[in-house]
């Protein structure tokens, strides 16, 4: 990006030049610079807020395999369905290495959306961090394989149902296990 912006101001330094145009040059190239930082940071704003979707590796990887890859000392873990491969990425992590060190082997998942955060601080709010598009094409490049884990299965039936607002669009269930 920095490179794109120097070529387009020796770019545009040379057509003035070679037209002679100069007239109110200061104000010119401070309209155009500030034009061209308001433009990238348009797109950088707009890249930021777009999420991609994490892309599935063919290569899958049962619960099993993915334990003998842990105890074989393989540093992965797991975000979503992918299986990750976090020694590629140990010392880049802005969080550092301790915290991809200490989530060899488990599910990421909930850091990584930011719906926990490893910090305890007793009394004191924690912010959770919610990861950019960049952290996703990260992750899209570490992965290695895809998770496959069958959930239980159960069978259930509804032992109570509730309304949980006026207009009746969200329900809260409660389930009774039949086995």
């Amino acid at each position: 990006m920095h490179m794109f912006t120097g070529y387009l101001f020796m770019i545009g330094g040379q057509a003035g030049i070679l037209s002679g145009f100069n007239f109110c040059m200061d104000v010119v190239s401070t309209v155009w610079f500030g034009g061209l930082i308001l433009i990238f940071e348009i797109w950088f704003q707009y890249d930021r807020r777009r999420e991609i979707q994490f892309k599935s590796p063919p290569t899958k990887v049962s619960h099993h395999q993915f334990m003998e890859m842990v105890e074989a000392g393989h540093h992965v873990a797991v975000i979503d369905d992918l299986v990750v491969d976090l020694a590629k990425y140990h010392f880049h992590h802005p969080g550092g290495a301790f915290v991809l060190k200490q989530n060899i082997g488990r599910d990421i998942s909930k850091y990584f959306h930011g719906a926990f955060s490893m910090e305890n601080m007793g009394s004191a709010r924690v912010f959770n961090w919610y990861h950019s598009t960049n952290a996703r094409r990260i992750v899209n490049s570490l992965a290695i394989a895809r998770y496959i884990k069958r959930a239980p299965v159960r069978i259930v039936n509804i032992f109570f149902e509730r309304n949980t607002n006026s207009t009746g669009t969200c329900k809260t269930f409660r389930f009774r296990s039949i086995y």
